[in-house]
């Protein structure tokens, strides 16, 4: 297949796919929407040598199909996240924010990372009264939990310490606002009325999120942080299969 590359549109497109994927996993780390990608455009590669090959029969056809319908329904479920639909914003004027962790460099914040904890920044501007939680706890290829990596970062940046309270023992979103919850239960017991909450992600992490709240019980709003750009492509299509798992076993 090598040997017979031309410079077609479609192996142009797949080209972009493959080195994109891997410039991603070079910079940012591994993980499924790098997967996604790359399937992508060896996908595409292939059936662009079928095409000059002039090969074509029933196993072929049915592949097409197969793999059009799917990244179909992966763009459909995309702009379905992209645009929020049915996720509520914030109105900067919550008891409490929750931030939601996501990988670091080791003991460092990543730049995926780094777009929430500046949007938290922002929303601090505009309500510094609120309480923060840093959600997150250590992965398998992590030195501290996000927790506490978040913590230092807003310390570094001028939130004061008491300000924030770590919950370092979630592995996933919804275990993030399981366990958030009963912290600011416990926190606002003596509270008249209900506390009211945001949380921040990025763009791509809102839908999903903002759903798994509502099935772990906590009313939340939403404060979107901006997509890392570098690897917002790869966010997107690793997005898409959890929101099909958050439609079909609420988790």
């Amino acid at each position: 297949m090598i040997n017979n590359f031309k410079f077609t549109f479609l192996n142009i497109i797949s080209a972009i796919c493959i080195l994109y994927g891997i410039s991603v996993m070079i910079f940012s780390g591994y993980h499924f929407g790098i997967l996604v990608i790359m399937v992508i455009g060896l996908a595409i590669a292939f059936f662009s040598y079928c095409r000059t090959k002039k090969i074509n029969n029933k196993y072929i056809t049915f592949l097409k199909i197969t793999f059009l319908t799917g990244l179909l329904c992966m763009i459909s479920i995309i702009i379905f996240i992209y645009f929020l639909f049915g996720v509520p914003y914030s109105d900067k004027k919550e008891d409490a924010v929750i931030v939601l962790g996501c990988g670091l460099d080791g003991s460092d914040v990543a730049d995926t990372l780094k777009e929430r904890l500046d949007s938290c920044l922002s929303y601090l501007e505009e309500n510094p009264q609120a309480i923060i939680i840093v959600s997150g706890g250590q992965g398998f290829n992590e030195d501290i939990p996000e927790a506490l990596a978040m913590e230092k970062y807003l310390i570094a940046h001028n939130v004061p310490k008491e300000k924030i309270i770590k919950e370092d023992s979630s592995s996933s979103t919804y275990e993030n606002f399981v366990n958030s919850k009963k912290i600011l239960d416990e926190f606002f017991a003596g509270k008249k009325d209900a506390y009211k909450t945001a949380f921040i992600t990025n763009r791509f992490h809102c839908y999903r999120s903002y759903n798994l709240a509502k099935n772990a019980g906590i009313d939340v709003l939403c404060f979107p942080a901006p997509d890392e750009w570098k690897s917002a492509v790869v966010s997107y299509l690793r997005e898409a299969p959890a929101v099909i798992k958050l439609w079909v076993l609420g988790i």
